[in-house]
């Protein structure tokens, strides 16, 4: 089975051993080995959420249209706490509308692959010796 997230190839394992990755409140299975497997820390992450009751609080497949908060800066400093107006559309393409305590911004910065120009990279494509015998792939395409 392919990982959903194109980011993580096949066979793809983490490089921060489990001990220093894991919630201090869920161990990971102990079975595990120590550098886990794509699909093992997905598994991890999902028994977090049914753990602690936190899936029926994400919207998955959801646009946000609008994040507004409802208080000033100042309301917040006095009585320490927020609260925000968030719309979004759901994967049904209807408009929805919730209060929440909090706003996390989840940008996805590795949605988008960097592939920086190496020098002397453009006179290694023109030696090859045939049109498309040398590319330069990001890892994100590692294993396509």
């Amino acid at each position: 089975q392919r990982p959903t997230n194109p980011e993580v190839y096949q066979g793809l394992r983490t490089n921060i051993p489990t001990v220093s990755m894991q919630s201090f409140d869920l161990d990971f299975p102990p079975e595990l080995p120590s550098f886990l497997r794509a699909e093992d820390l997905g598994r991890y992450i999902i028994s977090y959420a049914d753990h602690f009751g936190l899936r029926r609080y994400a919207r998955f497949g959801s646009r946000i249209v609008c994040a507004e908060p409802l208080k000033s800066e100042e309301e917040e400093e006095s009585c320490g706490d927020a609260s925000w107006r968030i719309q979004w559309e759901d994967c049904e393409h209807s408009l929805r509308e919730e209060d929440f305590d909090a706003v996390i911004v989840a940008t996805g910065h590795y949605d988008k692959p960097y592939l920086p120009e190496v020098p002397g990279q453009a006179g290694w494509m023109e030696a090859a010796p045939s049109p498309g015998a040398r590319t330069v792939k990001h890892s994100r395409e590692y294993d396509v």
